[in-house]
């Protein structure tokens, strides 16, 4: 009977059943681990994707309201053209019944018509000198708002000089705070602008036209140029890619 549970003992602390029983806690501990690592990552993945979607949508948003507003313009400037045409021709036809109305007063009827002619040609200049003093004021309102944003241009390139060429050419533009710097987190093929104000998106625009826009603030891999200051806050962040890598 002693002999028998002596025996029974040595089977239980058998040495490789113990590492067998080891061997496979590590090997749960180990999938444990992993499936925590890996719903982690797909969490990550996905919230990355949500964002772009909202991204991308305010982007739409953003650039269907400028198509809105040009339209609207275009709409505007069209009616006051066919106004402006259709009062010119009520005029003259005023004047022309008038002077079929009596040979005798052909003289007077003639000069009428050139003084009708003259007050419309008279208000049609000052409708047209009207809409150019409004567009003037309104560029340079849009002009004075963009001087005082503040703009990080970094290069995005292989090559040396394009932020500092570009920080150059938008100051002649008229913008006041612009830093220039590194882009540090690779080689970018096309230039990509980060803005949420829609009237230096329409600016920036005419400048690189075969930029992509996102509607969100830069906040990394910038490495500013020596003696540089890094805004408060950044207003436009200009990624530049070899696509508009110009140094002279």
């Amino acid at each position: 009977m002693a002999r028998n549970r002596k025996k029974k003992y040595e089977n239980e602390r058998n040495p490789l059943r113990m590492v067998l029983y080891i061997i496979l806690v590590a090997v749960l501990i180990g999938c444990l681990v992993f499936m925590a690592y890996y719903n982690r990552r797909r969490h990550k993945e996905y919230n990355e994707k949500v964002a772009e979607v909202a991204a991308n949508e305010t982007e739409y948003v953003v650039i269907r309201k400028d198509i809105t507003e040009n339209s609207e313009t275009a709409g505007a400037e069209d009616e006051t053209a066919k106004t402006g045409s259709g009062k010119q021709s009520s005029d003259q036809s005023v004047v022309g019944v008038s002077s079929l109305g009596s040979q005798a007063g052909e003289t007077k009827s003639k000069g009428t018509k050139t003084e009708t002619e003259a007050a419309s040609e008279s208000e049609a200049e000052t409708e047209i000198g009207t809409e150019s003093e409004s567009a003037s004021e309104a560029e340079t309102a849009v002009s004075a708002a963009l001087k005082k944003i503040s703009v990080v241009v970094l290069n995005g390139t292989d090559r040396s000089g394009v932020a500092a060429y570009w920080k150059a050419q938008l100051q002649e533009d008229g913008y006041q705070s612009v830093t220039a710097g590194t882009y540090t987190l690779g080689t970018q093929e096309n230039t990509t602008i980060y803005t949420s104000n829609a009237a230096a998106t329409r600016q920036l625009k005419k400048v690189f036209p075969n930029a992509t826009f996102k509607v969100k603030r830069l906040s990394e891999g910038i490495e500013l140029a020596d003696g540089e200051v890094m805004p408060d806050q950044i207003d436009v962040g200009i990624v530049v890619g070899n696509a508009d890598a110009v140094t002279e």
